[in-house]
C-alpha cells in the first residue's frame, strides 16, 4: 500500500508542475552590441494531454526580444507576446517567418490548450538584448546644446554665411534663389 501512496504523490506533484509549465534559461552572455546585455532564453511548456500548461518570462520594456525558434514533438506551438498598452499578438507555427522582433513587452508566454490530446511539449527560444543603464548619451549631429558648464542664460543665434568663413545674423524665415550658396547654423552664444 505504502508504494502506490509515494507513486501518486509524485504523480501529482508533477501534474500540479505540468499544468504551470515551466520557464528555463539556458544561458546568459556578456555585454555586446556596446551597453547591452543579451540573454538567450527557452520557454518549455509540457502537457499529458487534455490540460492546458504555459511557461512565461516576465519582461522590462525597455528591453528588445527576439522570437528565433519554435519547436514541438506534437502540434502546433503558440508563442504570446503581452504589450504595456495591454494589447497582445501571438505566433503560432514551427519557424516560418522567424525571427520576429518586439519590444514593449511586459511578458512572453509559450502556451498549450486545454483540448490538446497526447502528450505535448512545446519549446519557444528568444534572444532578450536588455541597454545598460550607464549607456552612452546620443546627441543628434544637427542639434545645439547648452553647454552644461554655461553660467547663466544663453542666445540662441541663426547665423547664415556664404563661404563658410564669415558669418552674420539672419532670422528665420523664407530664402528664394537670390541667396544662392546660403548655408545656416545655429549657435549658443553666453550672455
Amino acid at each position: 500500500m505504502k508504494p502506490f501512496i509515494i507513486l501518486t504523490a509524485i504523480v501529482l506533484i508533477h501534474l500540479f508542475g505540468v499544468v504551470n509549465g515551466g520557464a528555463q534559461i539556458t544561458s546568459v552572455a556578456a555585454t555586446t552590441l556596446s551597453n547591452c546585455q543579451t540573454q538567450v532564453v527557452t520557454l518549455m511548456a509540457y502537457t499529458p494531454g487534455g490540460i492546458a500548461a504555459a511557461a512565461s518570462y516576465n519582461l522590462s520594456t525597455n528591453q528588445v526580444v527576439t522570437l528565433n525558434n519554435v519547436g514541438n514533438i506534437s502540434g502546433t506551438p503558440s508563442v504570446t507576446f503581452y504589450f504595456s498598452n495591454g494589447k497582445s499578438i501571438s505566433y503560432s507555427g514551427t519557424g516560418s517567418g522567424l525571427p520576429l522582433t518586439y519590444t514593449g513587452l511586459t511578458n512572453i508566454a509559450t502556451t498549450i490548450g486545454s483540448g490538446a490530446g497526447g502528450a505535448i511539449t512545446y519549446v519557444s527560444t528568444f534572444t532578450i538584448l536588455t541597454p545598460s543603464t550607464n549607456s552612452i548619451t546620443y546627441t543628434p549631429a544637427n542639434s545645439v546644446v547648452i553647454p552644461s558648464d554655461a553660467m547663466g542664460n544663453v542666445q540662441i543665434v541663426l547665423q547664415s554665411s556664404s563661404d563658410l568663413v564669415n558669418w552674420v545674423p539672419s532670422l528665420p524665415g523664407t530664402y528664394g534663389s537670390t541667396y544662392t550658396n546660403r548655408f545656416f547654423r545655429v549657435i549658443a552664444v553666453a550672455q
